[in-house]
């Protein structure tokens, strides 16, 4: 259920970067449950003041886990009554990437850089009762991150597949512009951003 929006409840958010009253969401740390909580809840604010105007996620992290990026990128893409607009203002690695692809309009400033890579793990354990089920769950995760970004650019699953696989990969304007990542580059004498 949507919280009512009230003035208490949108200050409170201000400290996290989020600023409900400019719909703006601020991504600048590793991205895990408790960020992504936040971020969802004053999205959930946004939406309860106003249905249908923009919300600006900026994105500078890392990356973090994968399951909560996958997930904060499929709240963010059934918001079907608002656009969302995803800016790349740092780096958006790793799970930042995932997120960033949920911009319905996507931006980057021009020295910006994207990192794109398949699921790391962590994993212990016997290798036939915990490290075969922990690989075929990264495969899993590696599949669906290809799909992903396939889905938001113009390279096929089995390209991105092919690209992320084995290596990290570094993407700054040129071929960002190239592959379809982002929609527009911000430069440094643009006049309006948002």
């Amino acid at each position: 259920m949507t919280k009512k929006f009230n003035k208490d409840n949108a200050d409170k958010y201000l400290e996290y970067g989020i600023d409900v009253d400019n719909r703006i969401v601020n991504l600048t740390h590793d991205i895990d449950s408790e960020t992504v909580s936040i971020c969802m809840s004053g999205i959930l604010l946004m939406l309860a003041k106003n249905k249908t105007e923009d919300i600006h996620i900026y994105i500078n992290s890392f990356g973090g886990c994968a399951y909560t990026s996958i997930g904060f990128y499929n709240f963010l893409r059934t918001l079907k009554s608002t656009n969302i607009k995803t800016y790349n203002i740092g780096c958006a690695m790793s799970g930042g990437s995932i997120i960033f692809m949920a911009g319905d309009e996507r931006f980057m400033y021009e020295d910006t850089v994207f990192m794109f890579h398949s699921v790391s793990s962590g994993a212990e354990g016997k290798v036939h009762l915990d490290l075969v089920d922990e690989a075929e769950e990264c495969k899993r995760i590696h599949n669906q991150l290809c799909e992903i970004y396939a889905k938001h650019t113009n390279k096929s699953k089995k390209q991105w597949d092919n690209l992320i696989k084995y290596k990290d990969r570094f993407y700054r304007k040129d071929e960002a512009l190239k592959f379809g990542i982002v929609h527009k580059i911000i430069l440094d004498n643009d006049d309006k951003v948002v």
